[in-house]
């Protein structure tokens, strides 16, 4: 049986010394990972009072890490804790929320969200607060939904918010609200402007007829652009002749804007499709296609025209409506 010697025993720590990686001496402890993470965090106790915040959270909420240290978590985040977290910060499966927080450094209002976890910290129980700052995705979101409802040339609803707002007007009529008249405009000369002086211009004359369109519309009406030099005005609410006299307020309103383009001038007109929107209209479709149709109508007519869809079976009969029209 061999003994060991003081010598084998050295020899033994060497061979330990050896086989452990020259990099675990400089692998990170949990504090220093702690304070270096880019994510904002909060560490406390099981009372709440903080016992320690890494810098990404000291320049999110714009408080000193000595100030903090020692503080209850509702003084840290206020709103965010009592809207959600409050009292559950042991409840492993704490809920994230998103709520609104004053950043004190600037005054200005984020939007964050919040989560808590339990964890061990120095072998004793602590809550660790993830704190994420999600206004710029937010804002970015609310951008996005924005842009999937606007035209991205004028900026007016596009087509599915225009057939949205029918359908809506259609419920409302079979309630009992007062009948509405669907107009369908068509911009006269538009090809003209377009190949002469190419799609800058074409796009220049939509801006600026969309502005007027904004301008002569109630805060009850919905209008928007559904494609090329077409455009849509629901009028809720209204009488038949109302809904000319606005046409014939829309056309003159055009006829000043005297469109010139680089001291080139065109002759810009509108015409226009009606159709009453009533409790016997069918659908969304059928109203745009009746408001079409009779559009139609009035570009062959001749520029400036406006003609009413009178017709309930698929034999259809326009009249050419008149100012004042009942």
């Amino acid at each position: 049986m061999s003994r060991k010697t003081r010598g084998d025993s050295i020899d033994s720590a060497d061979k330990a010394d050896a086989a452990r990686s020259p990099c675990d001496d400089r692998l990170p402890t949990a504090h220093a990972l702690f304070a270096a993470l880019p994510v904002a965090l909060v560490l406390t106790d099981i009372d709440g009072r903080c016992i320690a915040i890494n810098r990404a959270a000291v320049a999110l909420l714009g408080v000193h890490d000595e100030a903090a240290v020692g503080e209850h978590i509702d003084q840290l985040l206020g709103e965010a804790i009592a809207l959600g977290l409050a009292g559950r910060p042991s409840d492993p499966a704490a809920n994230r929320i998103a709520v609104r927080l004053i950043g004190p450094p600037t005054g200005k209002q984020l939007t964050v969200e919040l989560s808590a976890s339990p964890l061990t910290w120095d072998e004793k129980p602590a809550v660790v607060y993830v704190v994420r700052n999600i206004s710029d995705e937010l804002a970015l979101e609310q951008q996005l939904r924005e842009r999937a409802l606007k035209d991205p040339l004028t900026g007016l609803p596009n087509r599915d918010v225009v057939e949205n707002s029918i359908e809506l007007a259609l419920r409302a009529i079979a309630r009992g609200a007062a009948p509405a008249v669907l107009c369908f405009l068509d911009l006269d000369n538009f090809k003209a402007v377009n190949d002469t002086c190419g799609h800058e211009a074409g796009d220049a004359l939509l801006k600026r007829f969309s502005r007027v369109l904004s301008g002569r519309s109630r805060a009850t009406d919905a209008v928007g652009r559904i494609g090329g030099d077409e455009f849509v005005a629901l009028l809720n609410g209204c009488a038949l002749g109302d809904a000319v006299n606005y046409v014939e307020q829309l056309r003159d309103k055009l006829r000043r804007l005297d469109f010139n383009w680089h001291g080139r001038r065109f002759d810009v007109g509108l015409s226009a499709g009606l159709t009453p929107v009533t409790q016997k209209t069918r659908s969304v479709a059928s109203a745009l296609r009746e408001a079409d149709m009779a559009c139609l109508e009035a570009k062959a007519a001749g520029r400036g025209m406006t003609r009413v869809f009178s017709g309930v079976s698929a034999t259809v009969s326009m009249n050419t409506a008149r100012r004042g029209a009942p």
